[in-house]
């Protein structure tokens, strides 16, 4: 019997540089290139949705921090008698146009939050309640009667804050009255502006308030 040769098998030696755990180097450079762009895309996306959901956050506080003022200026215009000009509270701050402040006359107030009336039923006192659009505030001003039977106090009170200029109160009927007594009700237009997200967000809000028997 012929004796065979067992002939071990020579492996040829791997490329180096060509090949990288099974990848070539042009595939492992188009993998990079597509997970980068993948990335950036995802990047781009999270900004911009970062930014709206900024925006619509201010927005939504805008409206959440203008509601306890408006209500504020509201309900007092609803309880005052008349509207009345500068000239009637010698011991206000100087004031700005009508469009910008407010002078309101309502009825003095007792401890417990109630009217002070005459035997007759008429009205004893009054006190004056003022809001001023100035400084990208709202300030309200109030103003006791001077008798002292009033439970209100003289206090000033910012309510408000990011109001844009250009806010305005509108008087009715006629604008500017040219009779403050003839004054039925008041229009209150506010914008209110912040900067958030990159971007500056304003909010408009208006309401009408009729005042007291009007």
């Amino acid at each position: 019997m012929k004796n065979r040769t067992k002939v071990d098998s020579i492996q040829k030696p791997k490329p180096q540089g060509s090949r990288l755990n099974g990848f070539t180097l042009v595939e492992l450079l188009v993998a990079m290139a597509i997970f980068g762009a993948v990335l950036v895309t995802f990047v781009v996306i999270y900004i911009s949705q970062s930014k709206t959901f900024k925006s619509e956050k201010a927005e939504a506080d805008l409206q959440n921090e203008a509601r306890p003022a408006l209500e504020k200026i509201s309900e007092t215009t609803k309880g005052a008698v008349i509207t009345v000009g500068p000239a009637a509270i010698p011991e206000a701050p100087s004031l700005g146009p009508d469009t910008d402040t407010l002078i309101l006359r309502v009825p003095s107030i007792n401890s417990n939050g109630a009217v002070l009336y005459q035997a007759s039923g008429a009205i004893l006192y009054f006190d004056h309640i003022i809001f001023d659009i100035s400084g990208g505030n709202i300030t309200q001003y109030v103003y006791p009667d001077p008798s002292g039977q009033s439970s209100r106090t003289q206090s000033q009170t910012a309510i408000l804050k990011n109001v844009k200029a250009g806010s305005s109160f509108v008087y009715y009927p006629i604008n500017p009255p040219s009779d403050w007594t003839q004054v039925t009700s008041v229009g209150i237009n506010l914008t209110l502006q912040k900067t958030a997200g990159g971007k500056t967000v304003s909010v408009n809000i208006s309401q009408t308030a009729k005042l007291r028997n009007k």
